[in-house]
């Protein structure tokens, strides 16, 4: 399809208006010599190609309009066959000009002497008039081809968001959701096409995306508590402002995960460390030899173990090779420092529990679990 194609509708009431006002045929011309559109004796013919088309082909090759006083007399129609017999009686023939490049050309056309009358006693008003079409029809082109980028980049962008996992939303500043991907959606369980356009809070209350209209840069990976469809969501929420052409925010874009998913694919990243046994344990000293032989032993039970130590002594080690020869090697590894917390209950996620020893100058007794 041509470019002119796209537009050939917008093409084809022109020709016909400037018809009815100049009393003379119009054609429009595509660079494979196609006529887009027509008036009169070659209204028929639109959608075909032209047998011969020298003077289209030379204003297309030149870029430049011609205006052809006696059709098939003009040294241009020399190696026509039809030369001297030729249905055309006159013509002023314009490039038409989208960018820099030549996409076509529009014809006045008199196919009576009538006609060619108005164009050999107008021709400098008339060249001038369909110079301003062939700029109008150009104009459209670039419109109508700007707009199909545009929807293409649309669609290009919506296909990135529903290809993503985590639920992506979008809003202006006003806070009317511009943009709701297919993971929101069943995050949210809203249809896209029940919130896109209408303002978040009457559908996901707690979602503080507005606020990051406010904040330099918006902000990361906060705890959120949304209410969506009467239901609790724990969620991660992302946010970022979206920065208009002066430099102001006119919306945000956020993405959100559900907080219990991103502690899992926190724990399985995790599990997926650096197994270490008590073979990486290296050292013949009698009580590197009796210790590891005494973790081995316990680590096939159920007991919580202790482990304190000086800092840098391989505290953590020695907790990873319990676990790697433990019934739990198979689950999440959760290394927790007694010293450093303030927790004063057993947690249930860690078996090994280290607690790190302060400064032998200043030492005190470690920290256990209450």
């Amino acid at each position: 399809m041509s470019r002119l194609d796209q537009v050939k509708e917008d093409c084809q009431r022109a020709a016909e208006a400037i018809a009815a006002a100049l009393g003379v045929e119009v054609e429009v011309i595509d660079l494979d010599l196609v006529r887009v559109a027509g008036t009169g004796k070659v209204r028929n013919d639109v959608g075909s190609r032209l047998l011969r088309g020298l003077v289209n082909k030379h204003v297309l090759k030149t870029s430049q309009p011609i205006f052809i006083k006696e059709a098939g007399y003009h040294p241009i129609c020399m190696s026509c066959p039809l030369t001297g017999s030729c249905f055309y009686k006159a013509s002023i023939v314009y490039p038409i000009i989208a960018g820099q490049n030549v996409i076509g050309t529009i014809s006045l056309i008199a196919f009576s002497d009538e006609q060619k009358v108005t164009l050999l006693t107008r021709t400098e008003s008339l060249m001038e008039f369909i110079g301003r079409m062939a700029d109008l029809i150009a104009a459209k082109v670039l419109e109508t081809e700007a707009m199909t980028e545009k929807m293409i980049m649309a669609s290009q962008v919506n296909a990135v968001m529903d290809a993503v996992d985590e639920g992506v939303i979008a809003i202006n500043s006003d806070g009317v959701v511009t943009h709701f991907n297919l993971s929101a959606e069943r995050m949210f369980n809203v249809p896209k096409n029940e919130i896109l356009q209408q303002h978040l809070e009457e559908h996901l209350a707690g979602l503080p995306l507005l606020q990051a209209l406010r904040e330099p840069g918006g902000f990361t990976s906060r705890e959120c508590f949304v209410q969506a469809r009467g239901r609790r969501l724990h969620l991660l929420v992302t946010a970022r402002p979206i920065m208009g052409s002066d430099g102001r925010p006119v919306g945000v874009v956020a993405s959100a995960r559900d907080f219990k998913e991103t502690q899992k694919l926190a724990y399985e990243i995790m599990s997926a460390q650096k197994v270490f046994t008590f073979d990486d344990i290296i050292g013949e000293s009698r009580a590197i030899k009796e210790l590891k032989a005494r973790a081995a032993k316990i680590a096939g039970s159920h007991s919580t173990v202790l482990i304190t130590g000086e800092s840098g002594t391989g505290k953590e080690i020695f907790a990873r090779a319990i676990h790697a020869a433990s019934p739990r090697k198979n689950k999440p590894f959760v290394a927790i420092n007694c010293g450093a917390s303030r927790w004063k209950r057993r947690p249930s996620s860690a078996p090994w529990n280290i607690s790190a020893g302060t400064n032998r100058a200043k030492q005190k007794p470690p920290r256990r679990w209450a």
